[in-house]
């Protein structure tokens, strides 16, 4: 029975594709197959988007309406970075080549500005490429992945030097010295990313002054 579902969801697979491929669009799909009900279906565990599922087919075309048709519509929880419509976010046809002042596009529903496109926002975590593959199918209080070395950082939702579809909060990438090349200073500088001028950061004050633990773990001082 495994291997029969297994190869039927296989060839299905390659069914959309070759229909994608052939000018189906992907909401006639998302339509068609968004709310199909049968087993296994429940809760979703490690998406924040999607909360439950009909079905196997119900969470893929879900997911794929969310992140490439801006289908909001479809999610259980309110969008991070607010509206992807493209007059609401700075992406690579419509930045002039550069990035943006702040707050020039519209919030989110926290009313949180340029959480998608503008500036890539650097984290503290360190970049791995299988860090969301270790974390399937459980339920994670604290994602955060200490880093060890400088390189590589986590920086995500995007930037003005990107395509829409890259301006998402899961859209990751790994950092690099590479972005510092032009530092003068000698040793390079831990911060100054002279080639990164697609990258930024987020300035957040506590509510609560954090522990000496908690300020060595994260801050590393």
């Amino acid at each position: 029975e495994g291997e029969l579902v297994k190869a039927t969801m296989n060839n299905f697979a390659i069914a959309v594709s070759l229909g994608l491929q052939y000018g189906v669009p992907l909401d006639e799909f998302v339509n068609a197959f968004v709310d199909t009900k049968f087993e296994p279906s429940g809760k979703v565990f490690g998406n924040d988007r999607i909360l439950s599922a009909t079905s196997i087919l119900d969470y893929i075309f879900r997911e794929l309406a969310i992140s490439y048709l801006n289908r909001e519509d479809l999610a259980h929880t309110p969008t991070i970075g607010g509206s992807d419509a493209l007059d609401e976010v700075s992406t690579d046809e419509n930045s002039e080549d550069k990035y943006q002042k702040v707050g020039t596009k519209n919030p989110n529903d926290w009313g949180i500005h340029d959480m998608h496109g503008n500036v890539a926002e650097w984290t503290l975590d360190q970049y791995s490429p299988i860090s969301y593959r270790q974390r399937k199918d459980k339920l994670t209080e604290n994602p955060f992945v200490e880093p060890i070395k400088v390189y590589p950082r986590v920086v995500k939702g995007g930037s003005w030097m990107d395509n829409q579809k890259r301006l998402r909060s899961a859209s990751r990438r790994g950092s690099s010295k590479q972005w510092k090349r032009q530092d003068p200073q000698i040793p390079k500088s831990l911060w100054w990313h002279t080639d990164a001028q697609f990258l930024g950061f987020r300035v957040i004050r506590p509510l609560n002054t954090p522990s000496e633990k908690l300020q060595k773990k994260y801050w590393g001082y």
